[in-house]
């Protein structure tokens, strides 16, 4: 993978975090199949503007723990209960809608455990991809693909999985946090005009 050196010592948390994704992420492909599609179509803007301006808060943990060597980073580490629901919630939204819940999970994982962009995009990239292949493979089975849209899709994650994990190492975190949180307010603001226009 490319970001394994940010996962690196990642592991014990990575899987309950993937679990609540997962687990999320086949009641939201659920209410997809059972339910009209709109239903969280005028929510979903405001989520992913919250979320962007959330990824610009960043709690100081690892500036502390590098001032103090003292500090139990793996006690700061361990994921709490609320977080496992907070990543479920958002394997629900991945599940049903997709658009915004990297941004959103982003936030959550910034917010919560404090560390650099680089090491929780990579914990994102995987929660969230196990998340959406679940997801995904709800879809094949029960539902109606496009497969025109999807082969392209597919291709373009592949290679943005391979090569966004380098271009983050690379980027000084303030220009990176800022530029991600623009982007975020872009698309819920392209999808607030969609959904109340």
């Amino acid at each position: 993978s490319a970001s394994r050196p940010e996962l690196t010592g990642q592991a014990r948390r990575l899987r309950p975090l993937a679990l609540a994704g997962a687990t999320g992420a086949i009641v939201g492909a659920a209410l997809l199949l059972l339910t009209p599609g709109d239903t969280f179509e005028l929510v979903v803007p405001w989520l992913i503007g919250l979320a962007s301006v959330a990824i610009l808060v960043r709690r100081p943990l690892i500036e502390v723990a590098v001032a103090d060597a003292h500090v139990d980073l793996d006690a700061a580490r361990r994921v709490p209960r609320n977080l496992l629901v907070g990543i479920g919630v958002i394997g629900i939204y991945a599940g049903y809608f997709g658009a915004g819940a990297g941004v959103l999970l982003l936030a959550l994982l910034l917010f919560v455990f404090g560390e650099a962009v680089a090491r929780m995009n990579a914990v994102k990239n995987v929660v969230l991809g196990v998340a959406n292949g679940i997801a995904a493979v709800g879809m094949v089975l029960f539902g109606d693909v496009r497969w025109s849209a999807a082969v392209p899709l597919a291709a373009g994650l592949f290679v943005g999985g391979r090569i966004g994990p380098v271009i983050v190492r690379r980027l000084p975190e303030g220009p990176f946090r800022l530029g991600i949180a623009i982007a975020g307010l872009g698309l819920a603001v392209k999808l607030g005009l969609d959904a109340y226009g």
